[in-house]
């Protein structure tokens, strides 16, 4: 009876795995996913990636002037969380379809507002929500997979590309950082008192390179550095700003604290030693 239980148990484990047994084969277009984050701008774009495998790709695998998915699979999604501007388009932050409509000589890329369109034979021009003209460029080396990134970042614009075979489509993209970096610490400073040291240092960072209140900047480096005794490199970027301000004793000192404990630092921290010894050279 025991090696009767017994086999029927085996017998129902075998069945059950059989049952819930996944098979796993090699994608011919990879799913992908892209974060990357503009200023203060977060971007997510969801694609697949076919590769060219010795294939004619633009005017034959993916024809001229006609809508394209723009990668392989499901259509392309691309999401942001703030308003951004498109080429030369404002898009309110959202999620949206990226369609493209490739050409010899120019591409249109599309912004379509319905995300649950299945594919590009279902696309309705009543639904872009932005549509630029690019020039495309040729590369020097191909690209074997279908590529979307991002280049040029800085902290206001970033360049999105669509690299495949020959080819990169670039599209310009701007973030007002600077209004959302405003907005972000108006709305903070009703909470100041759960700020942490680097809420303190990128608050007054931010002021300094926005030619915004040097004095209100200067205060609250200084409170991140008594947050922080350890944190020389805003005990430099302190002392920075009280001798932009002509304040140069209280400079001098804020910079002999940089530099001491830089020379502390575990491992050493020898750009702020440097950085330091010549700010005081400045200085004295």
């Amino acid at each position: 009876m025991h090696k009767i239980r017994t086999l029927l148990l085996a017998s129902f484990a075998a069945a059950t795995l059989s049952l819930n047994a996944q098979i796993k084969t090699a994608a011919p277009s990879p799913a992908s996913e892209l974060k990357q984050t503009v200023g203060v701008t977060d971007f997510t774009v969801v694609y697949s990636r076919p590769s060219v495998k010795d294939r004619e790709i633009f005017g034959d695998l993916v024809p001229y002037d006609a809508i394209w998915r723009t990668g392989a699979n499901a259509t392309t999604k691309i999401s942001f969380d703030s308003e951004i501007t498109f080429g030369d388009k404002k898009v309110p932050a959202g999620e949206y379809v990226l369609f493209t409509i490739p050409g010899k000589d120019k591409w249109t890329v599309i912004l379509y507002g319905d995300t649950k369109v299945a594919n590009a034979g279902l696309y309705d021009e009543k639904n872009d929500v932005a549509r630029i003209t690019v020039d495309p460029i040729e590369l020097k080396s191909p690209v074997e997979s279908f590529t979307i990134g991002f280049d040029n970042l800085r902290d206001d614009s970033a360049t999105l590309f669509i690299d495949w075979d020959k080819v990169r489509v670039p599209v310009p993209l701007t973030v007002d950082t600077k209004a959302l970096s405003t907005a972000s610490i108006e709305a903070s400073m009703k909470s100041m008192d759960s700020w942490t040291a680097r809420d303190y240092a990128n608050a007054a960072d931010f002021y300094a390179e926005n030619g915004k209140d040097l004095g209100q900047a200067t205060e609250w480096m200084k409170k991140a550095t008594e947050m922080n005794k350890d944190a020389f490199w805003w005990q430099y970027a302190y002392a920075k700003l009280l001798a932009k301000q002509g304040k140069t004793k209280e400079a001098i000192a804020a910079a002999e604290h940089a530099l001491a404990t830089s020379k502390a630092a575990p491992g050493g921290a020898s750009g702020y030693i440097k950085r330091s010894q010549d700010l005081l050279a400045e200085l004295k």
